[in-house]
């Protein structure tokens, strides 16, 4: 893919991912934000719905309560309920009672403030606030014994109960109501029933919504439905209930098994009266001008990108001119006209400095060609050198095996074995085949080391070596255990002549391997050791997170020398513990096994 390709796809990617970043962001930003606020706007209609019925169930409740606290009223429904007008004196109680009655309930503020407020025994007796609508019936008994509410009041033993919207059974007109009602109870007896009513059409108006054809309402009384509105069948109603009667929030939302759809529900309960008012809204409907903005903006991004994917076309292939221009003069360059300089038509200033570089280059890869002659020659004289260094050592070993012959002419054995053990460390030292050896190979590299150490120091050197068989075959760097051991004799007994105690160690314990190296001599002085260990972590930080080379910076320090060895050969699972004990010193190396 060419370079003007790449620009153009680039960008392409980079503003159909911005847009689409765009989109989303706003889509959801704007739905959560929409749903939001329809939530709480759900939450203050359905807390307004309930305030406003509220504030009409309570002077219904008040009138009915101001009835039984009257002492007057509730003796005159007594008189006529449980006295027989057996004689004169009983009928002219009874006549006088009813009087009473309707003076007390034809008051201005009952016929003002409700429909009518009615009172009635199950004997017949009828009283009403309202006789410009009411006619009394010729057989009030009847319709008492078939009102629908009696059993319901019957069971509240004097507790209000709410009547649900009905055909006023006392008026010819069959006016439609909504109604408080509750016995008439008078110690323990029931006395009759008395029925506070307002207008269907009063009851209604309170659940009048602005757009209200978006809004199912139902309004429940325990098991009665007071009220539904948009509600379409029964099975639908029936699921609104079961919703009423779970534990939820006061704003949720549920799928809606019968409509198939998402709807969110705002829920109030007025506990005094047990009413649950139910105001449910369409999902879908709610998030139509999230829907109608997400097309607009997804027409106004696609637009865009096609105007900005033209804009780029032209962009990218005026941008690419130069390195166009600049790419046909690199194809023409030969190892002849490396010097020449290249002359671009069409120049700015990225691309002049790329010219520039690439100028810079074509005059040091000149210098590199004559540098890389000049040094031809060099190497092949490296190469004779090599060839004579490796004379040395073939000397030294035939010298030694002429010592070790005369030893043996004088049948002094020992010169033979030193001569083999020299031999066999400056052959161990100088072979140049493989990086790693195995510990069994380290071993006895050292124990050669030890012997002669024992030839040196005689009696004064007693030496242990207990390796984990199954560490034998480990790999690991070349020379990296003698350099420790030396390190023991030459330091930790240089003001000392007692016997010098030196125990190499090395097991496996945990997928990790450990060698160590005790000496009994007198241990590092703390400003040594304390150096040590900072040399330690300067080469870690080195290797590690400044990525530098430390070839030329261990100097002679063997140990350090031995720990930068670990880390470049293992990594930063390696580690080296050097420490002073109550008798000596140790060191400790250890790597994760199976390394290699």
């Amino acid at each position: 893919m060419s370079f003007r390709n790449k620009i153009f796809a680039a960008f392409s990617i980079v503003t159909i991912v911005l847009i689409m970043a765009i989109s989303v962001v706003f889509y959801y930003y704007s739905s959560e934000t929409l749903e939001e606020n329809s939530k709480e706007n759900l939450k203050v209609m359905t807390d307004k719905l309930a305030n406003q019925l509220s504030q009409l169930l309570k002077p219904m409740e008040f009138i009915s309560w101001d009835f039984i606290a009257s002492r007057e009223f509730m003796e005159e429904m007594a008189t006529i309920t449980y006295i027989k007008p057996d004689t004169i004196e009983d009928a002219y109680d009874i006549n006088r009672a009813q009087v009473n009655i309707n003076q007390i309930i034809h008051r201005d503020s009952l016929s003002q403030n409700f429909y009518g407020v009615n009172v009635f025994n199950k004997k017949g007796d009828f009283f009403t606030s309202n006789n410009n609508n009411y006619v009394k019936p010729q057989n009030s008994k009847s319709i008492v014994n078939q009102l629908p509410w009696k059993e319901q009041a019957q069971q509240a033993q004097g507790k209000s109960i709410l009547i649900a919207p009905y055909d006023d059974p006392w008026e010819n007109s069959h006016q439609k109501v909504f109604g408080l009602a509750r016995v008439l109870r008078g110690h323990n007896i029931d006395m009759g029933y008395i029925e506070v009513q307002v207008k269907n059409e009063e009851f209604e108006n309170i659940f009048i919504l602005p757009q209200q054809e978006e809004y199912r309402i139902v309004v429940l009384n325990d098991d009665q439905v007071l009220y539904q509105k948009n509600v379409e069948n029964t099975r639908l109603l029936e699921y609104y209930q079961e919703v009423a009667d779970r534990g939820i929030d006061q704003v949720t939302d549920y799928k809606n098994p019968h409509l198939n759809n998402k709807e969110i529900f705002g829920k109030k309960i007025i506990p005094d009266w047990k009413i649950t008012i139910l105001l449910v809204q369409d999902y879908s409907k709610l998030m139509s001008p999230v829907y109608d903005m997400r097309r607009i903006v997804i027409a106004i991004g696609l637009i865009s990108a096609f105007i900005a994917f033209i804009g780029m076309s032209v962009f990218s292939k005026y941008l690419t001119r130069p390195i166009r221009e600049l790419q046909q003069c690199m194809e023409s360059i030969e190892i002849r006209n490396l010097p020449e300089q290249i002359v671009l038509k069409n120049k700015g200033n990225e691309i002049e400095a790329l010219n520039q570089s690439f100028q810079d280059l074509r005059t040091r890869l000149n210098d590199s060609i004559e540098r890389e002659i000049q040094n031809h020659s060099l190497v092949l004289q490296a190469n004779l050198d090599m060839l004579q260094a490796q004379i040395n050592p073939h000397f030294l070993f035939n010298v030694l095996n002429m010592i070790s012959n005369k030893g043996m002419e004088q049948e002094n054995y020992e010169i033979g074995e030193i001569c083999e053990a020299i031999a066999n460390l400056l052959r161990y030292t100088t072979s140049t085949g493989q990086k790693t050896v195995t510990l069994s190979d380290e071993i006895d590299y050292t124990k050669n080391y030890l012997m002669l150490m024992e030839k040196r120091f005689e009696d004064r050197l007693k030496c242990v070596v207990d390796i984990d068989e199954e560490m034998m075959k480990m790999e690991m760097p070349k020379m990296i255990l003698q350099p420790l051991v030396e390190n023991a004799l030459n330091h930790g007994y240089k003001n000392t002549t007692k016997t010098m105690y030196v125990s190499i160690y090395g097991i496996i314990k945990e997928n990790i391997w450990k060698i160590t190296v005790k000496d009994s001599g007198e241990g590092f002085e703390e400003a040594v050791l304390s150096e040590i260990r900072s040399q330690m972590v300067r080469v870690r930080n080195k290797i590690f997170l400044e990525k530098e080379s430390l070839e030329l910076e261990i100097g002679g320090m063997g140990i350090v020398n031995t720990y930068l060895r670990l880390l470049l050969c293992y990594g930063e699972c390696a580690d080296l513990k050097i420490r002073n004990n109550e008798q000596g010193a140790e060191v400790e190396l250890s790597a994760p096994w199976n390394r290699f």
